[in-house]
């Protein structure tokens, strides 16, 4: 035996050994370590670990198959979901596991596996954490909705809906994700529920959430975006009207841009800068024009509001109204127009 051969024996029993001990630490060294291997043994090691006895060992394998999990795996992908699904609370204790699979599931786009997908979003998993019970399922409800929308699956609509109003403790991440997904689907049955999530504000505690809903409307082309989004423009929350505002400007609204400069009045700090960025965006005459109105507003906040979106459009007019920002009677403006044009204050 030569020297190099017998490295690579020593190598392989020393893995083995790892795998087979009793010491988790071990097996998770194993884990760590099996990333550097070729893919189809790196991949035939992961999926071992899947049923690990230490569930986070399992955990940690199935993070990583996340990535490296090929399409001809999909099939043990998913007899082990299907084997953790039969006993969640033991094998699978907060849903670490599977959500890493559904994952797997969602890239690879492995039919066989949409309808354990479809039925893990009504899946409820009750944990104690802090010695008050939780639903430890709710982030897989998320990532398996999310998985769904890769394919497309117009079936699960209804069942993603429902997440959309799940109000329940740990489950802000899983209406964002149901929000999402509605958008991806690329049908119009998606539509209906987030215009009434929408029109359901104070039903709603996370503001993201609500973010995400108008943002998958505009991927559906809704025909009655305006009309859904204008209400937050009077609202109490200066961060979701500006998203609205923006929302309505990337989807290239007619209206967009009169809308903004209407809203410069009350907007202030950061939803005002991001609702005049939103001109930018909008490919019109009258945005650029918008644009050049709010560079000579009466009040001084959203004439420097306007300097990073006069550099960004770009233009005679808009680089000759960036320069007699710089001339501005108010320090701030001055300040915000000589940083676009580089220029030291």
């Amino acid at each position: 035996m030569t020297g190099g051969t017998g490295a690579f024996q020593h190598a392989v029993d020393d893995f083995d050994r790892m795998l087979a001990s009793k010491d988790a630490a071990e097996r998770i060294r194993a884990c760590h370590r099996a990333r550097r291997l070729d893919v189809p043994r790196q991949r035939e090691i992961l999926l071992k670990l899947l049923r690990d006895r230490s569930t986070y060992v399992a955990a940690l394998a199935a993070h990583y198959l996340e990535e490296s999990a090929g399409l001809e795996e999909g099939d043990r992908l998913l007899e082990t979901y299907l084997w953790l699904m039969a006993d969640g609370l033991k094998r699978d204790p907060g849903c670490h596991i599977r959500n890493s699979l559904a994952i797997c599931f969602g890239r690879l786009r492995h039919t066989a596996a949409v309808d354990a997908l479809r039925s893990s979003l009504t899946i409820v998993q009750i944990e104690p954490i802090g010695g008050q019970p939780y639903d430890t399922a709710a982030h897989l409800r998320g990532t398996c909705a999310l998985s769904l929308s890769e394919y497309r699956d117009v079936w699960s609509i209804p069942d993603i809906a429902v997440l959309l109003f799940q109000i329940i403790a740990m489950a802000n991440g899983v209406r964002k994700a149901a929000a999402t997904a509605l958008g991806r689907m690329c049908d119009a049955s998606a539509i209906t529920p987030l215009v009434v999530k929408l029109r359901l504000p104070a039903l709603e505690p996370d503001p993201d959430v609500l973010m995400e809903c108008m943002t998958s409307l505009a991927q559906l082309e809704a025909e009655h975006l305006q009309r859904v989004l204008v209400p937050y423009l009077q609202g109490h929350d200066d961060g979701l009207a500006a998203c609205a505002l923006i929302t309505m400007a990337n989807a290239q609204l007619a209206d967009a841009p009169e809308l903004i400069v209407a809203s410069a009045n009350r907007l202030t700090g950061a939803p005002l800068a991001a609702a005049v960025l939103g001109l930018v965006g909008h490919r019109s005459d009258n945005a650029g024009k918008a644009l050049l109105e709010l560079s000579s507003h009466e009040r001084s906040p959203v004439r420097a509001a306007t300097a990073a979106a006069l550099a960004r459009r770009g233009g005679d007019s808009c680089r000759a109204a960036l320069k007699r920002l710089t001339e501005d009677e108010a320090a701030p403006v001055r300040e915000a127009a000589l940083r676009e044009l580089e220029v030291p204050a």
